[in-house]
């Protein structure tokens, strides 16, 4: 590899380093280009041949922190476990996974992240995350489920959960331990899809 290329790529790692630092600190909606520019030391022309937009830099934080959980979640559902303890740890993922600290430090409201540009690989991951909780839910649904209730429809409410907003409410502006809101989370949806409410 060229000495230009060794260079580009360790000032890219170094952008999206400080960008992932700025963005946690200070949100997505205050992160300015500027700020990130003063913060590494570079020229805004120079940022912005690495990154064209705040949309894509932060699609480049994004995607590769789903696609880490999309891998966890793939190899969760071949997994030899019971249901209930598949269930349990496909939440604990969730909530334990780059992607879920990422967003709950950076993103008030998660919808944000799909309407930017590159929305639409970003979709792609989420569907394919939807798809792996949907399968844990339809092997759940072969032995303890016993309602009528559409597996998709219960996936979804599992990625709700997964909303800044009551995580930041109850954790990092309340009194809630993280694994207490993980251990409430399993017990109120384990509880609700085997009909039992």
């Amino acid at each position: 590899m060229k000495r230009k290329e060794i260079k580009f790529r360790e000032r890219n790692e170094l952008i999206l380093a400080t960008a992932e630092k700025l963005i946690k600190k200070i949100g997505y909606a205050d992160f300015k280009m500027s700020d990130l520019s003063d913060e590494v030391d570079i020229a805004k022309g120079t940022l912005y041949l690495h990154y064209k937009s705040k949309e894509i830099l932060v699609y480049n934080l994004i995607a590769p922190k789903m696609s880490s959980l999309l891998e966890q979640l793939k190899d969760l559902n071949i997994k030899k476990m019971s249901f209930d303890d598949k269930f349990r740890t496909l939440i604990q993922v969730l909530f334990d996974s780059s992607f879920f600290n990422f967003v709950v430090l950076s993103f008030p409201n998660m919808g944000e992240l799909f309407k930017e540009d590159k929305g639409e690989e970003i979709s792609f991951i989420q569907s394919a995350i939807i798809d792996c909780i949907t399968q844990i839910i339809d092997e759940g649904k072969r032995s303890l489920i016993k309602n009528h209730i559409p597996s998709r429809f219960l996936a979804l409410q599992v990625m709700q959960v997964q909303d800044p907003i009551i995580y930041n409410e109850l954790v990092l502006k309340g009194d809630m331990a993280h694994q207490d809101f993980i251990d409430y989370t399993c017990y109120q949806l384990l509880f609700g899809m085997k009909g039992e409410i």
